[in-house]
C-alpha cells in the first residue's frame, strides 16, 4: 500500500543579488553569494535584514557557490571564512558549500531542508496514512505501516 502526505514546502532562493523565487512566508531561505566576489558576500546580510522584515521565523541557508574551483582559483577566494562564520552565527543559519557545476551539496542542501521542515513541529501538513514525519539517513522520507 502506498502512503501518501500532502504539505507546503516554499523556498526563497537569493543569488547574486536576483531574486529567483518569492521568499515572503516561505519556510526556509538561500542566499548564495560567490566566494571569489566579495560584493556578492556583502550583500548576503542585505538580503537576509529585508527577509526578516517581511517573513518571521523563515530559515537561513547560507551558500557559498563554485565549490568546484581549482585550487589555484582557491587563492583568489577574498570572503574571509572568519566572516561566514559570523553571519553564521549571528542570523543562525545553515552554511553549505556547493557546485551548479558538478552538484556537490545541492541534494544535500534541498534534503537539510525537507528534513527540518518536516521535522518542525510549526509545519502545517496534511497526512494521509502512518506518516512518521521523519526522513531517513538518505533524505527519504520514513513510512511506517500500522499492520
Amino acid at each position: 500500500m502506498t502512503k501518501k502526505f500532502q504539505g507546503k514546502l516554499k523556498i526563497g532562493i537569493l543569488l547574486k543579488l536576483k531574486l529567483f523565487f518569492p521568499y515572503r512566508h516561505s519556510y526556509a531561505a538561500i542566499v548564495c553569494y560567490d566566494p571569489l566576489d566579495l560584493e556578492s558576500f556583502q550583500k548576503v546580510k542585505y538580503w537576509i535584514q529585508e527577509l526578516q522584515k517581511i517573513s518571521t521565523g523563515t530559515k537561513i541557508y547560507i551558500c557559498a557557490t563554485k565549490h568546484d574551483i581549482t585550487e589555484a582559483a582557491k587563492k583568489k577566494v577574498v570572503v574571509d571564512a572568519k566572516d561566514v562564520q559570523e553571519l553564521i552565527q549571528e542570523y543562525d543559519a545553515k552554511y553549505f558549500e556547493t557546485s551548479a557545476k558538478t552538484g556537490t551539496n545541492v541534494k544535500e542542501l534541498f534534503y537539510d531542508i525537507a528534513y527540518t521542515w518536516a521535522n518542525d513541529p510549526t509545519t502545517s501538513m496534511t497526512f494521509f496514512g502512518d506518516y512518521d514525519k521523519s526522513f531517513d539517513h538518505h533524505g527519504q522520507p520514513k513510512i511506517s505501516s500500522c499492520c
